[in-house]
This record gives C-alpha cells, sequence and structure tokens, in this order.
C-alpha cells in the first residue's frame, strides 16, 4: 500500500482502538465489516474511513462531532 507507513501504523492503532470503545457509530461500522473481510481487513477500512474524516474536517474547517450520525440520521428520518 502506498503512502507513508507511520501515518498508516497510526491511522491502524486508532482504529483497533475505536473497533474496542463502545457507543460509537465506527465501532458499529468495524462490527458490521468484520464477519464479512475479517478483523484485519475491517481495521484497514475503518482507518481509511478514519482518514476521509479526517481529511474532511480539515478541508471544511468543521470540528469532530461524535453524535454526527446520529443527527444525521434523525434529520433524515423527520425529513421523509
Amino acid at each position: 500500500m502506498p503512502g507513508n507507513p507511520y501515518v498508516k501504523r497510526l491511522l491502524c492503532q486508532c482504529a483497533w482502538s475505536i473497533s474496542r470503545t463502545r457507543k460509537n457509530h465506527l465501532n458499529a461500522w468495524f462490527w458490521s465489516r468484520k464477519p464479512r473481510l475479517g478483523a484485519k481487513k475491517a481495521t484497514i477500512a475503518v482507518s481509511r474511513k478514519l482518514l476521509v474524516t479526517i481529511y474532511a474536517m480539515l478541508k471544511s474547517g468543521t470540528l469532530y462531532d461524535l453524535h454526527y450520525e446520529e443527527n444525521r440520521k434523525m434529520n433524515q428520518n423527520s425529513a421523509s
């Protein structure tokens, strides 16, 4: 995989810790992917999702909101 190996290692460590926390949308996403992909590939997938989230936050200048996914789902349900 091309790219900085130090950043990859850091993102994978973050993904492993995310997979062990509770009440987090990334944790639920990890556990939904783990049966199909396996633990290691699911960790890489979470680290990529985390990297995309960090990039989008830096690009737009927004702060991280832990309850963003919950609020987004509630807004979608109320709109339809």
